[in-house]
């Protein structure tokens, strides 16, 4: 079988010994399962980049047009422009306010050579706002793309297939009250998925880099 829903979805059924269960609740839990690494967990393979240029005098990264539909939060952002090179720090409007009062006026705030970026509603600008189309280069963590055609291929990567097939069996027994075989399941899925997490997300000098919330697991805590 190869890496798409369909396939996936057959595998659930088969783990949880009904083919008859619904399709459409599997392939459900199947996303609910790719949801919960990406809100997880903060891995490389969840990096998008996407490239703009600025137009003069707009703060506004996208001049309107909207960060990407995956956005989930900046990593980080670099001016590209040759002669210009150089990554902007990305604060907060609380920080904005204290070290630039009133920063949207360009009266007090002269066009120039971006220096900082912020997040303010659902876009990125620059400060201050640019005197020429310099480019920059946004990185972020995306969303997962929802699957809904048989054909659609997971936003992991392929070897978390059996972590998948894993956490859309166990809420497929939890949804038919099989609690102690879905507990079971639970457990080998959370197991699988702190190993590859380890080894997707160690940094270059081999210490563990991981990005966890808090979560329960059926008859044991785990933080």
């Amino acid at each position: 079988m190869s890496y798409i829903l369909g396939d996936i979805a057959d595998k659930v059924r088969t783990r949880v010994r009904d083919t008859s269960y619904d399709p459409s609740a599997t392939k459900n839990f199947i996303n609910d399962a790719q949801n919960d690494i990406f809100n997880e967990y903060r891995l490389p393979f969840m990096e998008a980049t996407q490239d703009y240029t600025l137009t003069v005098g707009a703060a506004d990264i996208t001049n309107g047009s909207g960060l990407p539909t995956n956005f989930v939060i900046p990593i980080d952002i670099t001016l590209t422009s040759t002669g210009y090179e150089k990554g902007l720090p990305i604060r907060d409007v609380r920080e904005m306010d204290a070290l630039h009062p009133d920063y949207e006026n360009s009266t007090l705030y002269p066009s120039g050579t971006p220096s900082e970026a912020y997040k303010y509603a659902q876009t990125i600008k620059v400060f201050p706002e640019p005197n020429l189309a310099y480019t920059l280069t946004l990185r972020y963590y995306k969303r997962p793309t929802i699957l809904t055609s048989d054909s659609d291929i997971p936003s992991l990567p392929s070897e978390f297939e059996e972590m998948l097939v894993l956490g859309a069996a166990y809420r497929v027994l939890q949804a038919k009250d099989n609690y102690d075989q879905a507990g079971v399941l639970e457990n080998k899925y959370h197991e699988l998925l702190d190993k590859l997490v380890m080894k997707y997300s160690r940094n270059q000098v081999g210490m563990p880099t991981i990005m966890r919330v808090n979560r329960y697991v059926l008859g044991s805590k785990r933080y």
